[in-house]
């Protein structure tokens, strides 16, 4: 009996949706007009506050820039720091940048 109400609702929500996403569409079709935002309107990002780090581990940045520092291990040489760089700016939206 529960399986049969399950499904009779999932039967009548689905119509619905349909047709909530079929005008959804159409209302975006029928605007023209498309919406530029200045750039001097969004919002700046705060500074990042660089803090002291224990023993081991040290900053690097991402393509030279302060605004985006990682946290790695001091005991890796100049060659291991910048290809880890190069791999980790190449995924830099996964990491939230």
């Amino acid at each position: 009996m529960v399986e049969v109400m399950a499904t009779s609702l999932l039967e009548t929500s689905c119509p619905n949706l349909e047709e909530d996403a079929e005008d959804f569409i159409q209302e975006e079709a029928d605007l023209e007009e498309s919406i530029d935002l200045e750039k001097s309107k969004l919002p700046s990002k705060p500074p990042i506050e660089v803090k002291t780090l224990p023993f081991g581990i040290k900053y690097a940045f991402l393509n030279g820039v302060h605004e985006a520092p990682v946290i790695i291990s001091n005991k890796l040489s100049a060659e291991e720091t910048f290809k880890l760089l190069l791999v980790l700016g190449k995924h830099q939206s996964v990491l939230g940048y």
